[in-house]
């Protein structure tokens, strides 16, 4: 079985931000497993810029955006 591919879009209060956000995934599905990959936000570039990465960032939504 081919994987599907499906964007997900969702947009949420960022408490890093204090602002809300777009949250963007690529939502990869093959057999019993799904993944999502290719994960962005639309605060990204300010939050490395301020904290050097997303995973210095406690609080960033992108941690649990499965």
């Amino acid at each position: 079985m081919n994987p599907t591919k499906k964007l997900i879009i969702e947009e949420s209060h960022c408490s890093v931000a204090q602002d809300k956000v777009i949250l963007k995934g690529l939502r990869v599905s093959s057999n019993d497993q799904s993944k999502m990959a290719k994960k962005t936000c639309s605060n990204l570039v300010q939050c490395i810029d301020a904290n050097g990465a997303t995973d210095r960032i406690s609080g960033c939504l992108l941690h649990n955006f499965k």
